[in-house]
């Protein structure tokens, strides 16, 4: 019987109508305001994420607030592994 909710169904072809993919949005902000892309980094960072962490109090519960010398240090690495498998060289 062809109305058993087990038969397979024909499947319609997608509508030639389709759009193309809307296109993404730019920048919110002007790229070439910023010397490098660390300042533009600290900058977002200080004016839209760091007022929204201080409203909820995330340096109570979770880690604390970022300053301007955590942008500025150099980035530091672990290397994890197992005795004698070549981390130092």
């Amino acid at each position: 019987s062809s109305n058993s909710p087990l038969a397979p169904r024909a499947v319609a072809p997608a509508p030639s109508s389709c759009g193309p993919m809307p296109k993404r949005r730019g920048p919110q902000c002007d790229v070439a305001a910023f010397d490098s892309i660390l300042d533009g980094v600290r900058s977002i960072y200080m004016t839209k994420v760091r007022p929204l962490e201080e409203q909820s109090l995330v340096q109570h519960f979770h880690y604390p607030l970022l300053a301007d010398c955590d942008f500025e240090a150099r980035p530091m690495v672990l290397l994890v592994g197992q005795y004698s498998v070549g981390k130092t060289s």
